[in-house]
């Protein structure tokens, strides 16, 4: 992974620092450079096509419209499950560690009026994939150990104020269904023991005293869905054999005694992973492309009596993961971007009399795949992996107004990633691995308007492979990356192009032997990290500076073990950042402060970043600022993004939160 354009990076966009709206709009994708721009806006690039408003990983949307609550409290991780609360709240579950302003982990309760239950806490350790209600006790399953703060095997019984009921079966793996039925709570998943007995997939346990009821579903493999209708338990997962009989990912059995169904036969060509019934119909979502023997893209619908096949078919084109039913409408969640004939990214109603073109015109939009739905009084709930719902197409790039959160009309339409962005008065230049902008050829590298994000006309330079860094100095555009030709000249990863024209800088050719990461400039000199051995006619291991001749300068040999990512300069001092774990001699862990003249480590400054890259550095209100793959800073533990402060070893706590969650945060790929 190589760096963010960081150096440039508008202070307080990233962190959503005060002078940034809370309500800044995120890409749908991960950002791989953002730079200031012009009054007080950020340019923004990545691997990304549509920008909305954060919602972190659950909505409230409104179920006419499509457009979501702006009050729904922001849940900072993933949502796997949803419960009705009996009283217009939400159970909810997943894999998270807040929930709007309060630090809790895994399961929340949110209140009817959207307000989080501070008081229910019960804090899972580990993901909770499915959730439930018994009377006032919310039951859950998932891949937890501990609940409570006492030992929960994968199920466990909370109340209604979240405190641990004594209820304790346990199952040796993941819980992914659950259902209650009188006494009996039906439970399905991966696991092979449950309840101290050896019972593969599924299985019924008592719900006041944990114990397995005797009873009969045996399936042959993970069910990941169940659902109850009246005296019928339909299940779904990924089995061939239910009860010794040849089945396909599907079975109908009955409740009381787990035995198949007479008369009823179907079977899924894939995992199923979501049902529901309604009106006489199973509604089946999952990775299959057949149902009932006949080709169903991803959702389909069987008769609840016999498992005949519907003809209803809106056929999507990747996975279907969740199913609700609400006036009148199916609505279905999974990682699709075309279901029911029209183009839905993730999220879409359908009418289940119209065995065709099925879709309505509520068009959410998700930005990343949907796992659980619930459709409640007006709203639709939504949770999944997505940090945004709705907004507007953008081609992998885009500009933020810092002032109202929204995005401007930039728009480049590049055709594929943005790696790195600088900024002029009169253009924008943007790299990465793209071959068009906005219909036109634009290899690797190109200028576009700071304004409209139009190409500009005559500014073409062709590069032969991927762009990586770019920065501006002299009227000079310095390119670095993984080409070997530019408009072909041979210029091996390291070349000077014309801002005005984009012609090649004649006699300036430093052709480091390996791919350049990063670039900074000072005083004339140009800074690069990367791969390389050398660079500039002299030995450099993966960072060096050149001079105006493009000639290493010498005693600038700072000698770094393994790739720099990025770089960023600050006064007297350049940071660089990386997976090496030893600079200029010295031991540092993926991030290191050098004297800008001679290039020595500074002794002062070693964060001990533990990880297996920092992928990103710059500096924020005379802090720095890193973020990557790391998971620890010194002896504290720490998550992807990290304040470090200039002057001192110690991290500051009072930022950690707000660094780790940021909405726009210097993400590079790493889903937050």
């Amino acid at each position: 992974m190589f760096g963010l354009a960081a150096a440039m990076l508008p202070s307080g966009l990233a962190l959503g620092l005060p002078n940034t709206p809370v309500s800044t709009w995120v890409p749908d994708g991960p950002v791989l450079s953002i730079t200031a721009g012009p009054s007080s806006t950020a340019y923004v690039g990545g691997y990304f096509d549509q920008v909305g408003p954060k919602t972190g990983g659950s909505a409230l949307i409104d179920g006419s419209t499509g457009t979501p609550s702006t009050s729904w409290p922001t849940i900072v991780g993933d949502v796997s499950a949803v419960a009705s609360d009996g009283a217009g709240g939400w159970y909810v579950a997943g894999a998270f560690e807040r929930v709007g302003a309060e630090a809790i982990r895994n399961l929340a309760h949110i209140s009817a009026d959207k307000t989080v239950d501070a008081a229910f806490a019960p804090n899972p350790d580990g993901p909770v994939l499915a959730v439930t209600t018994k009377g006032t006790d919310v039951i859950i399953g998932g891949d937890f150990f501990v609940v409570g703060g006492q030992a929960r095997a994968r199920l466990a019984s909370v109340t209604a104020a979240g405190s641990l009921n004594a209820w304790n079966p346990g199952a040796n793996a993941a819980v992914n269904a659950l259902v209650v039925n009188g006494s009996s709570l039906y439970v399905g998943g991966a696991f092979t023991t449950i309840a101290g007995t050896a019972r593969s997939y599924l299985a019924a346990v008592n719900t006041s005293t944990g114990a397995l009821v005797t009873w009969g579903g045996t399936p042959s493999g993970t069910v990941n869905a169940l659902t109850q209708s009246g005296a019928t338990l339909f299940v779904g997962g990924d089995f061939s054999l239910m009860n010794g009989q040849n089945v396909q990912s599907i079975s109908a059995l009955t409740a009381s005694t787990g035995a198949l169904l007479p008369g009823w036969s179907s079977s899924a060509g894939g995992p199923v992973r979501a049902l529901l019934v309604d009106s006489g119909q199973l509604y089946v979502g999952g990775d299959f492309t057949t149902l009932g023997g006949s080709f169903r893209g991803y959702v389909g619908a069987l008769s609840t009596a016999t498992g005949t096949l519907s003809g209803w078919a809106p056929n999507a084109d990747a996975s279907v993961n969740a199913l609700t039913v609400g006036g009148g409408l199916i609505y279905v969640g999974g990682s699709f971007t075309n279901v029911g004939g029209q183009d839905r990214k993730r999220l879409a109603a359908l009418d289940p009399t119209i065995n065709g073109n099925s879709a309505t015109a509520w068009n959410p939009s998700a930005g990343a795949e949907v796992n659980a739905l619930f459709k409640s009084g007006a709203g639709v709930f939504a949770g999944g992996r997505f940090r945004t719902i709705g907004g507007v197409a953008r081609g992998n790039g885009t500009q933020l107004d810092l002032t109202t959160g929204e995005p401007t009309s930039w728009d480049p339409k590049a055709n594929s990633a943005i790696n790195t962005i600088a900024v002029t008065p009169a253009r924008v230049f943007i790299g990465g691995g793209f071959t068009g902008l906005a219909g036109q050829t634009r290899n690797y590298l190109g200028a576009v308007d700071p304004t409209t994000g139009a190409p500009v006309s005559g500014w073409s330079p062709s590069a032969n492979s991927e762009v990586r860094s770019l920065v501006a100095s002299g009227g000079w555009l310095y390119v670095g990356g993984a080409f070997t030709y530019v408009n072909g000249v041979y210029r091996p990863r390291l070349i000077a192009v014309d801002a005005s024209n984009g012609s090649v800088r004649s006699g300036w050719s430093p052709q480091p032997d390996d791919t350049v990461n990063s670039l900074a400039v000072s005083g004339g000199l140009i800074y690069a990290g990367g791969a390389f051995q050398s660079i500039g006619g002299q030995g450099r291991a993966r960072i060096g500076a050149v001079d105006q001749s493009g000639l290493a300068v010498a005693g600038w040999d700072p000698n770094a073990n393994d790739a720099v990512s990025a770089l960023t300069i600050d006064g007297s001092r350049i940071y660089a950042t990386g997976t090496f774990t030893s600079i200029d001699g010295q031991g540092r862990s993926n991030a290191a402060a050098l004297d800008l003249s001679t290039g020595a480590v500074d002794p002062t400054w070693a964060p001990s970043l533990g990880g297996p890259s920092v992928d990103a550095v710059t500096i924020i209100d005379s802090s720095v600022v890193v973020g990557g793959g790391f998971s620890t800073i010194g002896p504290a533990t720490r998550g992807h993004v990290e304040l470090h402060p200039a002057q001192a070893r110690h991290s500051r706590p009072e930022y950690d939160y707000r660094v780790q969650h940021a909405a726009a945060a210097i993400r590079l790929a790493h889903r937050l």
